[in-house]
């Protein structure tokens, strides 16, 4: 009993640090996310916009779902990051792609660079 409480109880550490880290994504510029970026992201610029919501980023095809988070990336004008919108994944826009881990070609967050 016992070792089903410590798993228990490892488990839901284990999710808190996730959600937290979660909820404070939207504040981590673009290639800064700890043990994300360089590591399960893509960093790149958009390529091209494909038909149903679709994306290349460095030559990989990337699809926005209804859980697609999009962040903007603000920190180069000195500003606060903010939530975005498919509006603002433009072509020849600089973004970090984090794919959800079940399927490799839909995006689990998309960060977009704000320059101007």
């Amino acid at each position: 009993m016992a070792h089903v409480k410590a798993f228990v109880l490892a488990l839901a550490l284990f999710n808190t640090d996730a959600l937290a880290q979660a909820a404070t994504e939207v504040f981590i510029p673009i290639g800064r996310s700890p043990g994300v970026s360089g590591k399960t992201s893509i960093v790149g610029v958009i390529e091209s916009r494909e038909p149903g919501d679709g994306l290349v980023v460095a030559g990989r095809q990337f699809f926005v779902d209804f859980d697609t988070q999009i962040y903007l990336d603000r920190n180069k004008l000195r500003e606060t990051n903010t939530i975005g919108t498919t509006r603002d994944l433009q072509i020849g826009v600089t973004v970090e792609v984090k794919p959800q881990r079940e399927n490799e070609r839909v995006a689990d967050w998309i960060k977009v660079e704000v320059t101007q």
